[in-house]
Formats: structure tokens, C-alpha cells, sequence
């Protein structure tokens, strides 16, 4: 998910959640104040008509206290007189007084004779009042002649401090009722109970008489406010007493009715936070478009970068936010250093590129150098077979001349002729050592010519571990990308290492050959020096046979030592022309190495182009 979706989903959440915490704060405010507005105005209501009905009945005492303080000084003629007044028909359905001393009954009523067994002292409204001594209202009941709902006020009459008799008055509940359905409250039903649950008073004729529970299950009388459901609808009920009464007068009012301001409001929050959600959005997201546009052209820079073919000369713009500017700036300034990086490397692979074009050319000099070297060596193995060989025959010729010595020394007589002989031999001795000295001089002159090929070598294969570190070095600079190249240049380190040790040992060993043809001039120069005396002897043993048998033993002695230093002239020999085969070979493995150098330089300069091409592709 992008930066940019992740800020407006959480800012369209937050908005979301600020505006349904504003709207849900604002919705809870407003119906506790509405439900405590319908309180008060359920509460207000109930108690301006349970003051009505409460004055309605007040009027009602009043007359009958009226009344009952007449009957209380009156007789029955009198109180007949009292109570039949047509005006009293219009407040009571009938009016009188039941006698305590024998419960006659004066009423009002025409229509009706009590029967003679009729006693007004055994009707509830009478027993009531001469219990509690003072006004008493029945329970509810239903006239069997007009169905109307009716009570009984009755209040006891006394006379000198005795019990005199009762009043009543009959009252017809339908007025209360007029004056319940005329209150003009919206969406409400107003209705009149007694204590014990009664229905006497409701729009409904219906339910005039029966009992609350009928009318709504499980009501309770209260005059605490409370919600109930009532076929699937909830619906506000609440109780006020009627003043010095015990009914009590109720209302029920359609709750989802009173609340529709409400509803309304809540569905208009709705809609307004929905409005003001997808307003606030659409400004975010444009907002956010504006100031995400530096982070998009830094993606776009940083793409065109990674890409491989990217312009680094490119910058972005600094004059912008504080923030982006110093993400801009810091961008740049990366930038400009992998720029700088780029142009060193391509320095750096130009000059790779250089040296290892002469390392190339270096190899082939080294490779012909060597070739050279092995023909030299080739031609000194040859030289050293035939030193060997001179070096058996001069062995041999001095044994001959050793038994010549002795032969001369049993017989002077032939002494002549084996002088003569010998002083032919020794010149030709004395001829062979020269050759000897020389071969041995040449070989010591190639040696120092192998020497200082074998230092060239030397060189070539210190330069080589130089340009091999160097090239090491520049390919850890060069990342991932020169991984292959130090991978080669470790190669070529390695190779030089190996030659740097066989141009040693191959140097010891030439150092090992000087000596022995050191030591083989030195023993040709003295050998040539006595060749010299021995024929210089054997002229003067031409001169003087006397001391032929003194020059003789010199031979003898001489030729002794001759055959001995030719021993070890011989050993000597064999011993170079081995060194001289290792020289050889080790000779043929620097070729075949310098031929691998070469390789592996073709293979470094090949990396080094690649890296170069893949560097080329930036614009620096």
C-alpha cells in the first residue's frame, strides 16, 4: 500500500471517527436533553390536567361540605328540599343523606324507590365515612342504567357531637373524561386510574372499568418517567396524582413520534458527517497530491538512477517545504557523490584498462624472454654434456699418463719417445682445458644472463601482484559490479606469488651453477697452468735425460692430481647439467604461467570494458 493511500485512509478514518464522536456527543446531548425536555413537558402536562380534574372534584367537595353542613342542621323535609334543588343535577347524578337512626335515605333521584328493605347504613359509601369520620370516595363502578363509570363521595353528618347520618353524591366520571380528551398533547393518550389499577377515565369507552393491565401489560403506576413497548412500539408512560384524590391521571405518548425531531437530526448528522467526510477527503487528497509531489519526483529521480541509465547531472528542486527541501538536499548532495564515485571509476577502469594493456604486452615480452631463456638453457645442457665428456677424457688421459710415468720410470730408455708422447698429450690436454675454461666461462656468462632474465621475471611478477592489488583495491570499490574482476585480479596475484618463488629457487639454483663454474674455471685455469709446466718439463727432459726420473714422478704426482680434480670436474658436471635440466623445466612452467598471465590479463581487460560500459550508462 502506498505512503499516499496509507495518510488517507488514516485521515479519513480520523475523520471519520472525530466527526462520529462529534455527531455521537452531539446526538447524546441532544436526547438527553429532548427525553429531558419530554419529561418536563410529560410532567407540566400531567400535572395541569391532574390540577384540572383536581379542581373539577375540588368544586364537587365543596358543594357537598356545602351540603353536608345543611343536612347536619336540617330535617328530612328540609334536607329533601336541600338535595332536590335542579341545579344540583347538573354537578351530582344523585345526592343525599342515609339516616343513622333508622337508614332511610333522602335522595334526589325520582326514578328511584328503595325497596323497603333497603338500609343506607350497610352501603360501602356509608360504612366508609362513618369509619374513617370524614370524606370518603368509592372505588369506581358502572351504573347498571347509563353504563357510565361512577363514584360516591360521602362524608358523615353529626349532630350535637353524635352520628347522624351520611351524605353521598353520586358523581358522574364522564365529565373528567371530557376534560382529559380535550388536552391537546401531540402523539399522546391521556387516561385516568385509580389507586388499585382501574381504568375510569380514557378515550377508549371501551376500557372504562377495566383494569390497567388490560390496557398495558405489566404497567405499573409511577410517577417516574419510563419507557415501555406496546404492540412492537415504544411508547413514553407516566403518572400524576390527582390532588386529594387517590386516581391518578397517565399519558402515554408514542415515543418514536415525540423523537422524530430527534431522529431527523441524528439522520441529518449522518448526512452532514458523510458530506463533510467525502469534503474533507477530496481536500486531503488534493492536499496531499500538492505535498507528496517532491516525494514523487524524488521516487522518479532515485527510479531513473537505479535504473541504470540514469542522469545523475539531474537535481531537484530545494525551493519547497523545509522538510522536502532537506530530503531534496540530501538527495542532491548523494547524488553528486555517487557522480563523483562513477567518474573515479571510469577513471579508474581507464587506467585498469592501461595498465593491464601493458601487463599484456609485458606477458608477451616475458613469454618470449623465457622461450629465449629455454633455448639458451637448452644450448648450455649441451655444452655441459660435452664438458662432461671432456672432462671423462682428460680422467682417461691422465691415467694414461700416470702408467706412461711409470713405464718411462721402469725403462728410461723409452723415456724419450713417452716424453715426447706425453708432451704431445699434455699439449692436447693443455688445448682441451682451455676449451674447458672457456665452455666454463661461457657458462658462467649465461648463467649471469639467466640471472638477469630470471630478475626481469622477478619484476615482471612484482609489478604483476602490484597491478593485481591495485586492481583488488578498485574492485572492492566497485561493489557488486567488480566482484568477477577481483575474483581475477586474487587469480593473478596468486600466479605472480608462484613466480616470484620459482624465479628464487630458479635463482639459488643459478647461484649453485656459478659456483660449481667458479669452481671449475678456477680448477681448468690450474689444470692449463700445469699442462703448461708439464710441456715446458718435457722440453727440458729432451735437454737432460737426468732428470727424467725426477720429472716423471712430478708427472706422475701431477697427473695424480689431475685425474682427481678431472673426478671431480666430472661430478661437478653432471651436477650443472641436472641443475640445468630443472632450469629447463622450471623455465618451461614460467613460459606456461606467463601464458596464463596473459590469459588471465585478456580476461581482467575484458571485465575491466564490461565495467567501464556499465559505468558509461550513468551521465556524469
Amino acid at each position: 500500500m502506498k505512503f499516499r493511500t496509507k495518510v488517507i485512509a488514516a485521515a479519513s478514518v480520523v475523520s471519520a471517527l472525530s466527526l462520529t464522536l462529534l455527531s455521537s456527543i452531539s446526538y447524546s446531548s441532544l436526547k438527553e436533553e429532548v427525553e429531558q425536555a419530554n419529561s418536563t413537558i410529560i410532567d407540566v402536562s400531567l400535572e395541569q390536567v391532574a390540577d384540572t380534574l383536581s379542581t373539577s372534584m375540588e368544586g364537587k367537595f365543596a358543594i357537598s361540605n356545602y351540603l353536608t353542613e345543611l343536612a347536619a342542621t336540617s330535617t328530612r323535609d328540609e334536607a329533601y328540599n336541600i338535595f332536590n334543588q335542579a341545579s344540583l343535577r347538573d354537578v351530582f347524578v344523585t345526592a343525599g343523606i342515609g339516616y343513622e337512626g333508622d337508614g332511610a335515605i333522602v335522595h334526589n333521584d325520582s326514578s328511584w324507590t328503595p325497596p323497603s328493605s333497603w338500609d343506607s347504613r350497610t352501603r360501602p359509601w356509608y360504612i366508609d365515612a362513618k369509619t374513617l369520620r370524614q370524606r370518603a370516595i368509592t372505588d369506581p363502578y358502572v351504573d347498571e342504567g347509563t353504563g357510565n363509570i361512577l363514584v360516591s363521595i360521602s362524608q358523615p353528618v353529626y349532630r350535637s357531637g353524635s352520628m347522624y347520618g351520611v351524605t353521598f353524591y353520586d358523581v358522574d366520571l364522564s365529565s373528567l373524561s371530557d376534560i382529559v380528551n380535550e388536552a391537546d398533547i401531540p402523539h399522546s393518550t391521556l387516561f385516568i386510574v385509580d389507586d388499585k389499577g382501574t381504568i375510569i377515565g380514557h378515550p377508549n369507552e371501551r376500557l372504562k372499568g377495566q383494569p390497567l393491565n388490560s390496557y398495558i401489560a405489566n404497567a405499573e403506576i409511577s410517577t417516574e418517567l419510563t419507557t415501555i413497548d406496546m404492540n412492537g412500539s415504544s411508547y413514553y408512560l407516566d403518572f400524576d396524582v390527582v390532588p386529594n384524590t387517590n386516581w391518578y391521571v397517565g399519558m402515554l405518548i408514542d415515543y418514536d413520534k415525540t423523537n422524530m425531531p430527534l431522529v431527523e437530526m441524528r439522520n441529518s448528522s449522518i448526512m452532514t458527517a458523510v458530506i463533510l467526510v467525502t469534503l474533507s477527503l477530496s481536500i486531503f487528497l488534493y492536499v496531499t497530491t500538492l505535498l507528496l509531489r517532491p516525494i514523487n519526483e524524488l521516487s522518479e529521480a532515485m527510479k531513473s538512477v537505479a535504473s541504470g541509465d540514469g542522469d545523475l547531472t539531474k537535481r531537484l528542486d530545494t525551493n519547497t517545504d523545509e522538510e522536502f527541501s532537506l530530503l531534496a538536499k540530501n538527495f542532491n548532495s548523494f547524488v553528486a557523490a555517487i557522480q563523483n564515485l562513477i567518474k573515479e571509476s571510469q577513471e579508474t577502469a581507464k587506467n585498469v584498462t592501461s595498465v593491464s594493456e601493458a601487463t599484456h604486452v609485458a606477458a608477451n615480452d616475458s613469454r618470449q624472454l623465457l622461450n629465449t631463456q629455454v633455448q639458451e638453457v637448452e644450448q648450455l645442457a649441451t655444452a655441459m654434456n660435452e664438458m662432461s665428456t671432456t672432462c671423462s677424457l682428460v680422467a682417461e688421459n691422465a691415467q694414461n699418463a700416470a702408467q706412461a710415468a711409470q713405464a718411462a720410470d721402469a725403462s728410461s730408455e723409452e723415456g724419450t719417445n713417452i716424453v715426447s708422447t706425453t708432451s704431445d698429450s699434455i699439449q692436447t690436454l693443455a688445448h682441451q682445458m682451455e676449451q674447458a675454461s672457456n665452455t666454463v666461462r661461457q657458462l658462467e656468462s649465461s648463467t649471469e644472463n639467466i640471472e638477469s632474465i630470471v630478475g626481469v621475471i622477478n619484476g615482471i611478477a612484482d609489478q604483476t601482484n602490484l597491478l593485481a592489488l591495485n586492481a583488488a583495491i578498485e574492485a572492492a570499490r566497485a561493489g557488486e559490479s567488480g566482484r568477477g574482476f577481483a575474483v581475477v585480479a586474487d587469480e593473478v596475484r596468486t600466479l605472480a606469488q608462484r613466480t616470484t618463488e620459482s624465479t628464487t629457487e630458479i635463482r639459488n639454483m643459478i647461484e649453485h651453477v656459478q659456483a660449481g663454474a667458479n669452481t671449475a674455471a678456477s680448477a681448468m685455469s690450474q689444470s692449463h697452468n700445469l699442462a703448461i709446466e708439464t710441456v715446458e718439463q718435457a722440453h727440458a727432459a729432451n735437454q737432460s735425460l737426468v732428470s727424467i726420473k725426477e720429472a716423471i714422478s712430478q708427472i706422475t704426482e701431477m697427473n695424480i692430481q689431475i685425474a682427481s680434480a678431472a673426478e671431480e670436474q666430472s661430478l661437478v658436471a653432471e651436477e650443472i647439467n641436472g641443475n640445468t635440466v630443472n632450469i629447463k623445466d622450471l623455465s618451461s612452467q614460467v613460459s606456461e604461467r606467463s601464458q596464463e598471465t596473459s590469459s588471465l590479463v585478456d580476461e581482467q581487460t575484458r571485465l575491466v570494458e564490461q565495467q567501464s560500459a556499465s559505468l558509461n550508462k550513468f551521465v556524469v
